[in-house]
């Protein structure tokens, strides 16, 4: 699996082989694999240099972090 950032976007590549081979018992597998690209476009609030990835037991964790400068405050609009 590979993470990349390019013009605010977040760019997930990677690759899932086939796990039967050719003695395997299995018929029918509902399971995907080959080559797979996610794109997801980034917030301007998204601090691109503090973005961390962690792939642990099969599972791709992603933190995108905001960036405290451009952290948009909610205000209060009076009706009239």
């Amino acid at each position: 699996v590979k993470v990349t950032v390019d013009d605010d976007t977040l760019i997930i590549n990677g690759k899932k082989d086939c796990q039967y081979g050719e003695d395997s018992n299995t018929g029918y597998s509902e399971r995907s694999f080959g080559s797979f690209r996610r794109e997801y476009k980034l917030s301007t609030t998204i601090d691109e240099e503090r973005i961390l990835a962690e792939f642990k037991n099969g599972l791709l964790k992603i933190t995108l972090p905001q960036n405290e400068e451009n952290t948009k405050i909610e205000k209060q609009i009076e009706i009239t």
